[in-house]
């Protein structure tokens, strides 16, 4: 019996689609898919009905309905689901899961990458990419569904990523050039990706569209995400346009074996230990497998204060991303432990990701901090790079706010009159340099030169009485002190 993720959800025996019969309808196939997600382990009925159901699940006699759908098709291939403990384990070799399957061959197919087999590593990652039958998930609906799709999305380009690095070095480069210019079309802020075109187009003798696809990506870093290429991608443009012979065959592979493919700059691609917090399950499973997919290593996720600090004492992570669910009626424990944290472990960058605001708290998180903090709205975070960059900022240390955020405790300020001698311009250049953006994305955003961001930085501190300051860090941390005061 093998079980299929990676496309239509369903059972085959060999080469035969199993009729599951009732179980055949969405919703099953969902609880399908929740028990395969960790197949010979303990799904607790509470977990799969929230990833089946989100926040509002049905009564036990519905959700039991299902899962005596799936028990019965399955029963007369010798697979019992096992009710025990509050919870189901569907008693299967992972192996039998295509998800698994592939990620073991992506496993096996980039430790042969990093120790120089390159055949070995091309032939195992595509007989991994060959899983696929389509989008992950397919036809499936629901929060739960649609966050582990886009995660797994992720680990398949990721491992395409590999391939192509794979091909590249047996000098294959015109062969994935249509390959990559489409995964490019599809995500111009991914450097990787650019690097990797670029690439194979100068190998392929074609530098003046190798130059070109820079700048596409250049130009969509700039307009979409407020930022420049990594010093990586630039230093290989230099090279393309130098005609280096060094990037022939043999030659340099953008980002190493190890590297991660997302949107996150070149100079940002560092593994990162890190702690998540989220009283919803299907959320810090997401963020999980999202992080793990952009090649940081989560050491813990849970789900309450006691068990957070647990995590971080243990553990030691570079950052903690909570959810310190800080609603009137939730406020207590949770946003109390983040500050908590945040105290005893000065270093420790925490980025709170939250759907509510409370400026009180924001204040005293941002206190006298020694390491990176952040402030983000699920509801406002529309881009995984933007989410990744901001992670990325907040374990190096900066700071990284919402604007909403930013508005109200500029609102809230009691040096209302201060503020009220500053123009609109100085006025907006102080709320973007709590936001913690630098001067050339505060210019973009602003749509004026560099050299005008400056000199309201100068005129804006001379009226707050800010001490004048050069470093970008430094500074953002002067104008926070200044708002939550």
């Amino acid at each position: 019996m093998q079980y299929r993720m990676l496309g239509p959800v369903g059972v085959w025996d060999a080469e035969h689609r199993v009729e599951l019969g009732k179980a055949e309808s969405a919703k099953a196939r969902c609880v399908l898919a929740a028990l395969l997600r960790d197949p010979g382990e303990l799904i607790t009925s509470e977990t799969l009905a929230e990833r089946v159901w989100g926040d509002d699940p049905p009564g036990p006699a519905v959700r039991y309905k299902y899962v005596g759908w799936i028990r019965a098709a399955l029963a007369p291939y010798g697979v019992q689901l096992i009710f025990r403990d509050n919870g189901y384990v569907l008693p299967i070799d992972p192996d039998q899961v295509d998800l698994h399957r592939f990620r073991r061959l992506v496993g096996h197919g980039r430790n042969a990458l990093g120790a120089g087999d390159h055949e070995e590593a091309a032939a195992v990652l595509r007989d991994a990419l060959g899983l696929w039958h389509g989008p992950a998930l397919a036809g499936l609906s629901g929060r739960w569904a649609e966050l582990f799709r886009d995660q797994l999305t992720e680990e398949r380009v990721s491992a395409t990523v590999l391939r192509v690095r794979a091909d590249l070095e047996l000098g294959r480069h015109s062969e994935v050039i249509p390959e990559l210019a489409e995964l490019h079309t599809e995500r111009p802020a991914d450097e990787i990706v650019a690097g990797l075109l670029m690439l194979a187009l100068y190998r392929a003798g074609q530098r003046t569209q190798a130059l070109a696809a820079y700048h596409r990506a250049e130009l969509h870093l700039r307009q979409a995400l407020d930022t420049d290429p990594g010093p990586e991608l630039r230093d290989l443009r230099r090279r393309i346009q130098a005609g280096d012979p060094g990037l022939l065959p043999g030659g340099v592979i953008i980002g190493g074996p190890d590297a991660p493919a997302g949107d996150e700059p070149a100079g940002e691609q560092r593994l990162r230990r890190v702690v998540i917090a989220d009283d919803s399950a299907v959320l810090r499973d997401g963020m999980a497998w999202l992080l793990t997919a952009r090649g940081h290593h989560v050491v813990a996720a849970v789900a309450d204060a006691d068990a957070l600090m647990a995590a971080v004492e243990q553990h030691k992570p570079d950052i903690a991303i909570v959810d310190v669910r800080l609603a009137p009626a939730h406020a207590g424990e949770e946003g109390h432990a983040a500050v908590a944290m945040a105290k005893e472990h000065p270093g420790l960058g925490v980025l709170v990701f939250s759907r509510y605001i409370d400026t009180v708290f924001a204040a005293e998180l941002l206190a006298d901090r020694a390491g990176g903090v952040g402030y983000l709205l699920k509801d406002r975070v529309a881009d995984v790079g933007e989410f990744i960059g901001a992670l990325a900022r907040v374990a190096e240390g900066g700071t990284v706010l919402d604007p909403e955020l930013v508005a109200r405790l500029l609102t809230t300020n009691r040096r209302g009159r201060e503020l009220a001698t500053l123009t609109d311009g100085e006025r907006q250049v102080l709320a973007l340099l709590a936001e913690g953006l630098p001067d050339s994305a505060i210019a973009q955003k602003l749509a004026v030169p560099p050299g005008e961001v400056g000199k309201h930085v100068s005129s804006l501190f001379h009226k707050l009485s800010l001490p004048p300051v050069i470093d970008r860090d430094r500074r953002n941390m002067a104008v926070l002190g200044y708002l939550r005061s």
